[in-house]
């Protein structure tokens, strides 16, 4: 980082560094509110929030891993097809998110959520 660099390259790091950690101060700060939220919502403990967790994960993988290839590659759906259709499901994954109390409801919006 503190090298110089060719054609001023330590400026673009140093504004990619600064700007990727702006991003997960933003992301680690939700978090805490998103716990509460499910407390407050859907009365889950911790270890329903960390199932919850672990379904999101796997979910996302599948979907990143897997899914998203098969679109691009096999399918030849263009990539701004494909993120419309992962901006499409993530509102209705938020929809979900907001508006159910139940816990099983909210596995059927981490399905829509696992393209974000």
């Amino acid at each position: 980082l503190l090298k110089r660099r060719p054609s001023g390259g330590r400026t673009w790091i140093i504004c990619f560094v600064f700007t990727m950690n702006i991003q997960r101060f933003a992301e680690t700060g939700g978090s805490v509110i998103n716990l509460m939220f499910y407390k407050i919502q859907y009365k889950a403990t911790m270890s329903d929030f960390s199932y919850l967790m672990m379904v999101f994960s796997l979910l996302t993988i599948i979907s990143q891993l897997i899914i998203v290839p098969i679109l691009s590659g096999r399918l030849k759906i263009r990539d701004t097809t494909i993120i419309i259709f992962a901006m499409f499901t993530s509102i209705i994954g938020y929809l979900i998110f907001a508006l159910s109390y139940d816990l099983r409801i909210l596995l059927l919006g981490y399905v829509f959520w696992a393209f974000y």
